[in-house]
C-alpha cells in the first residue's frame, strides 16, 4: 500500500494521472562479443605461434559485428551498441592485419636464422 501512496503522490506532483511506460533498452550480445573478441585478437596477434588464433579471431569479430551492426537496424531503436559493433569491426580489421604481419615477420625471422645455421655449417 505504501508504493502506490508513492505512485499516487508523484502523479498529483508532476501533474499527470497516467504515465508513460519506459522503454528498456537491450545491448546487442553479438556487437559485445565482437569487441571482446578484437581485443582478445589484438593480444593474441603479436605472439609466434598464437598469431594464426588472433587471425581467425579478428576474421570471427569482423563477421559478428557486420551481422550485429544489420540486427541493431532491424530492430528499429530496440537495441543499443552500433558503437560497440564499429569499435569491434575496427579492431577486428587492424588485429587482421597486425596479425598477417606479425606472422609474416615471425616466418621470414624463422627463415632467415635457419639459413644462416645452414650457411654456419658450411662456412667455418
Amino acid at each position: 500500500m505504501g508504493a502506490r501512496n508513492m505512485d499516487e503522490k508523484l502523479m498529483k506532483a508532476t501533474g499527470s494521472e497516467e504515465t508513460e511506460p519506459v522503454q528498456k533498452f537491450k545491448y546487442n550480445s553479438l556487437a559485445i562479443t565482437s569487441m571482446i573478441l578484437s581485443i582478445c585478437s589484438v593480444l593474441l596477434a603479436l605472439l609466434p605461434l598464437a598469431g594464426l588464433m588472433g587471425f581467425v579471431l579478428a576474421l570471427l569479430s569482423v563477421l559478428f559485428a557486420s551481422i550485429s551492426k544489420k540486427q541493431i537496424q532491424k530492430s528499429h531503436s530496440m537495441q543499443k551498441g552500433t558503437a560497440i559493433a564499429n569499435a569491434g569491426l575496427i579492431i577486428g580489421i587492424i588485429a587482421a592485419f597486425l596479425s598477417a604481419a606479425a606472422q609474416a615477420f615471425f616466418f621470414a625471422l624463422f627463415h632467415f636464422f635457419t639459413k644462416f645455421m645452414e650457411l654456419s655449417h658450411i662456412i667455418p
